[in-house]
């Protein structure tokens, strides 16, 4: 009797601690949980929309960076808060391919085309975009095909040659429209900002590509030859004026000299004439004998000026004497003075 009643008061004390230790079990089970799925955490830059699929609507937005804590069969879904971009354009790397545009006569052109933007930092502006797009698919769903759709419709309107001429006027009217459509659009306009749109590049066919460059080649060589043409026609006319000048230079100075030679000779033939007129008067006016005397005598010193020569002249006397007379005279106290 003694032992079945020590069995029956060992029972109920097995059954309280198996009930401990379940309640231990289930209480470590549901801490567990909560460590895993009710503690989460955001990183700078970024949005953490808390979302109840219970419920189906967003519980709360946290920015990060911090640590929060939500119900374990909530889910988190990240938005990236800080400045965006969508790069559009041929080579790598790229987020998407350029975009493809006719002119108005057929013409395929590529644009290269780059959109900065960033979500609004606001709970509302987090919150209206997340129930736009619940996949946060906006870039690809809106963002991409608006561009898109913009520099088509604006390449368009030009030929190729006016897109060729008229790139930075297109690029402008492409930036603007671009940026007017995203701002006005329904579903990104409370929630996105738009920093800038920038055209990198409107390139035109490869043939058209290699056409303008031979053409540009052809005229760098063309301006290269009429620029060495101008050269030698300026050296030519140079030298042909240097020449001119010269020649003009070289008849001034012969001129001059034609000129100094006839005054002196005038001069010259005044002070004969006048030297004449005075030994007439001296002489008398029929005493042609002195006169022709006077003008050979002067031709003479003329002469010995000039060549610088002694004449030696015979002059005959009444008998038929001849004494020598040297002319120039020796001036006296010179050696031809001493032997005379």
């Amino acid at each position: 009797m003694s032992g079945m009643a020590g069995v029956t008061l060992e029972r109920p004390a097995l059954r309280k601690l198996r009930a401990v230790v379940a309640v231990l079990i289930v209480v470590a089970i549901a801490m567990g949980l909560i460590s895993a799925f009710g503690i989460s955490s955001v990183d700078v830059g970024e949005a953490a929309v808390i979302i109840d699929p219970v419920q189906r609507r967003i519980v709360d937005v946290k920015f990060g960076p911090q640590v929060f804590i939500k119900l374990p069969w909530q889910y988190v879904m990240k938005v990236y808060m800080a400045v965006d971009a969508i790069t559009m354009r041929k080579e790598a790397p790229h987020d998407y391919p350029a975009v493809s545009a006719l002119t108005k006569d057929g013409a395929k052109v590529e644009v290269d085309i780059t959109v900065r933007f960033k979500v609004i930092e606001s709970v509302a502006a987090v919150r209206e975009l997340v129930e736009n797009y619940p996949q946060l698919n906006y870039k690809s769903i809106t963002i991409v095909p608006t561009i898109r759709e913009v520099v088509r419709n604006i390449i368009a309107n030009f030929t190729l040659t006016e897109v060729i001429e008229r790139r930075s006027e297109i690029s402008v009217l492409i930036v603007e429209a671009a940026t007017r459509r995203l701002t006005s659009d329904p579903t990104l306009k409370n929630c996105i900002e738009i920093i800038d749109v920038a055209v990198r590049n409107i390139e035109p066919p490869a043939e058209v590509v290699t056409a303008i460059n031979k053409k540009l080649a052809a005229e760098q060589e063309a301006k290269a030859a009429e620029y060495s043409k101008r050269k030698m026609l300026i050296l030519a006319n140079a030298s042909a004026m240097e020449k001119k000048i010269a020649a003009e230079a070289e008849a001034t100075a012969t001129l001059i000299r034609a000129r100094a030679e006839a005054m002196a000779i005038l001069l010259r033939a005044n002070a004969t004439s006048a030297s004449l007129r005075m030994v007439a008067e001296i002489l008398g006016a029929n005493n042609t004998d002195a006169l022709v005397s006077y003008l050979y005598f002067e031709t003479l010193k003329s002469i010995v000026e000039r060549e610088g020569v002694s004449v030696v002249l015979l002059i005959g006397g009444g008998q038929g004497f001849q004494a020598p007379v040297i002319y120039p005279l020796p001036v006296a106290g010179t050696k031809s003075g001493s032997r005379g």
